[in-house]
């Protein structure tokens, strides 16, 4: 999703969802880029990076999950 701002991923989500047969979706940069740079500059440790990435794409899942078509 190249990086996209939240605003973004968040619709592009809500409407991946509500399509049949749509079955996932690829938010990486959006998830893990500021953590990364974060613990690569020395401003986080590993654990913290790893619960914001993980934090971010469970709250993805979620996003997901929640409009998901019947």
């Amino acid at each position: 999703m190249c990086g996209a701002d939240e605003q973004k991923v968040v619709r592009w989500l809500t409407v991946a969802a509500s399509v049949p047969g749509f079955i996932g979706f690829a938010v990486g940069r959006t998830t893990f880029w500021d953590a990364v740079a974060d613990y690569v500059g020395k401003r986080a440790t590993r654990p913290e990076a790893v619960s914001r990435i993980a934090r971010r794409y469970r709250e993805w899942a979620a996003i997901f999950t929640r409009r998901r078509a019947p």
